[in-house]
């Protein structure tokens, strides 16, 4: 117990943390996590972070699964894969591309 106090105490100083009291964890750092220990299982969530996302960027991304623009047969990613770049007028900013991409991949990667 003294290590998890001590745990708690450095990570205090990145974030506010209410009480330095052994307690169940229920939120961290916005992850829900979920403990059963009857079937000895710990599930993590960011359901308020996909929500975020959705509201941010719901009419964007659809609610619904996509194909990817390289399609899903071995003719349509050859196809795609001989793509030349678009024609100035029609480029998006990086950035507006990036950032929607960036901040979906974020819950796939880290739960």
């Amino acid at each position: 117990t003294d290590q998890y106090v001590r745990f708690k105490e450095e990570y205090g100083t990145y974030i506010k943390i209410a009480t330095l009291d052994i307690v169940p964890i229920s939120v961290f750092t916005g992850i829900e996590v979920l403990r059963d220990r009857a079937n000895r299982t710990l599930t993590i969530r960011q359901t308020r972070y996909i929500e975020r996302i959705a509201a941010l960027y719901g009419n964007e991304i659809g609610a619904r699964a996509q194909s990817t623009p390289a399609g899903s047969t071995d003719v349509q990613r050859a196809l795609f894969d001989k793509l030349e770049p678009a024609a100035e007028c029609d480029r998006i900013p990086v950035t507006e591309f990036l950032k929607p991409l960036g901040t979906i991949g974020w819950p796939a990667e880290m739960t």
